[in-house]
């Protein structure tokens, strides 16, 4: 008898969350899964004009890395069950002066990756940045639609063209936020009105949750990639010379200076420049939460990999129901807090490392009470 096999996609849902007509709600899932062909689509006028002024052409080599790293992920979709789907190269971006502070950035909502041009010269670090972005990029993403009535204004985005296209004649005013990626989700607030009654705010502002674990998640499977990216035949050169006795000893002596595990030292030029694994301290929390939820389940994880995989299928599905609790029977309800509240910052998430050290001691004295 021949198995059904589900027609696979070239994009991966959005799910739209918002009370709006059901219509409305598809035609919004429509133009985020054309974005996959046609991703400029969502960009303002100005920030088309900007991205044609700072974006540099892709060289061949870095197309094949970045085909690469969409292919790696899609095996580790596969392996979990959940339905790969391709992100064109040219929806990756290289870009000068784009990006105020970050290497990279993965934008679910228009569907993109841009990457920093000056940071990124180096190859292997290239493919490695690409593998993260994307990795943001293939997760769960859903956004939040809000709408009220509107008197004036400038018709325009995605929305009103929605509404247009529909027939809707009732003209509303319309936030389409990003409300998740992966693991993360943001929560839109109302900023507290400033005190200068001439400059008051009222404009929306965000809570993280779970931002620091999504990356954590991401740059351990970026670590992990790196081995397997370093044997890609178009990084032959930069490989051999980090091979070489002369590469590892600057490593040696970088991991010295820095007070970094030698392993986590991506690549390294002769002048002594290096570039390294992003979110380390952020990495070692997860590492903490796989371990221990992993010697207290033993009778079902066979590793703390299987563990891990259950965080990683969760990015792919944005399900945190299994998680949460995989988190809070380990570490208690306030330690699920702790895990959920850490940041992107190192200096928070070394705090958060400390503070779940606490909960994972008092546990046990619970335990041992009971």
């Amino acid at each position: 008898m021949e198995v059904f096999k589900p027609e696979k996609k070239s994009y991966k849902e959005t799910r739209i969350i918002g009370e709006i007509p059901e219509k409305m709600k598809e035609s919004i899932r429509k133009r985020y899964s054309d974005l996959n062909e046609n991703h400029l689509i969502n960009l303002s006028e100005q920030d088309l004009q900007r991205l044609k002024l700072t974006e540099r052409e892709k060289t061949p080599e870095e197309i094949e890395l970045i085909k690469a790293a969409d292919e790696e992920i899609n095996k580790m979709m596969e392996e979990l069950d959940i339905q790969p789907f391709n992100i064109p190269t040219d929806n990756v971006h290289v870009v000068s002066n784009y990006l105020p502070s970050a290497t990279g950035k993965a934008d679910p909502n228009r569907k993109m990756v841009l990457l920093d041009n000056d940071k990124c010269q180096d190859l292997a670090y290239f493919g490695a940045v690409a593998f993260h972005e994307l990795f943001h990029l293939k997760g769960f993403h859903s956004v939040k639609v809000e709408t009220r009535e509107k008197t004036e204004g400038n018709p325009e985005g995605l929305l009103y063209a929605i509404r247009k296209t529909l027939g809707i004649k009732k003209v509303v005013e319309s936030d389409t936020q990003k409300y998740r990626m992966g693991l993360q989700i943001n929560t839109p607030v109302k900023k507290q009105e400033r005190l200068d009654s001439q400059n008051k705010n009222n404009s929306v502002g965000y809570t993280f949750s779970f931002s620091g674990l999504e990356e954590a998640i991401t740059a351990e499977m970026e670590k992990n990639y790196f081995k397997k990216l370093i044997n890609d035949p178009v990084l032959k050169n930069q490989k051999e010379w980090l091979e070489s006795d002369a590469a590892k000893k600057i490593k040696e002596e970088i991991a010295q200076k820095e007070k970094i595990p030698v392993e986590e030292i991506f690549s390294v030029t002769k002048d002594g420049k290096y570039k390294a694994c992003s979110y380390p301290t952020q990495r070692k929390v997860l590492s903490l939460l796989t371990s221990e939820i992993y010697e207290k389940n033993k009778d079902r994880f066979a590793s703390q990999n299987d563990v891990l995989k259950i965080f990683i299928k969760g990015h792919f599905t944005g399900k945190l129901l299994e998680i949460s609790k995989l988190i809070s029977d380990s570490f208690g309800n306030h330690g699920l807090k702790i895990a959920a509240g850490m940041t992107m910052f190192p200096e928070q998430a070394e705090g958060t490392y400390e503070l779940l050290q606490i909960e994972k001691a008092r546990q046990k004295i619970k335990n041992l009470a009971n």
